[in-house]
């Protein structure tokens, strides 16, 4: 289970070859993406508008209590751009970041989890890579400060 992203910044045609070749900027995006996944689970699921909760509760959660799709707490920890297979060509950076020229990758190696997201047989679709836009608009403006620092603009 993969999210790619894609970089629609505003920076000139050189800067925005600096930034897609820099591992410390793309490790910058992975890790900013990876810790809104990681909220969906904390929130119990997000919705593209910011609404929160939107995860069917389980069936552990509703007799036991805790938290839908944490349980040991190994798929959330899993979430990260090293989860992610290899992009292709792409480079791999610090951390074992996934990246080729503007894309990174955020994934898992939990071989569940695409089922646990998609849903299946009874078990409903728990998306836990939807990132609501407002999120997804606060982590393009801390990237471009990440950038704009990087490259001493």
């Amino acid at each position: 289970m993969v999210l790619n992203l894609q970089l629609h910044l505003e920076f000139n045609a050189t800067q925005m070859i600096q930034i897609v070749e820099s591992p410390s900027l793309m490790e910058i995006l992975g890790q900013l993406y990876a810790t809104q996944v990681r909220k969906n689970f904390d929130l119990g699921g997000r919705d593209m508008f910011g609404g929160v909760g939107t995860w069917e509760p389980s069936i552990r959660v509703i007799i036991e209590g805790g938290r839908t799709l944490i349980n040991t707490g190994w798929l959330v920890n899993s979430i990260s751009p090293d989860g992610a297979p290899k992009l292709g060509k792409g480079k791999s950076g610090p951390g074992g970041i996934s990246y080729k020229r503007g894309e990174v990758s955020i994934g898992t190696n939990v071989k569940y989890a695409k089922k646990l997201a998609e849903g299946y047989g009874k078990l409903p679709a728990r998306p836990m890579f939807d990132i609501p836009e407002k999120a997804n608009e606060n982590i393009m403006k801390l990237f471009a400060l990440a950038c704009k620092r990087e490259l001493k603009l």
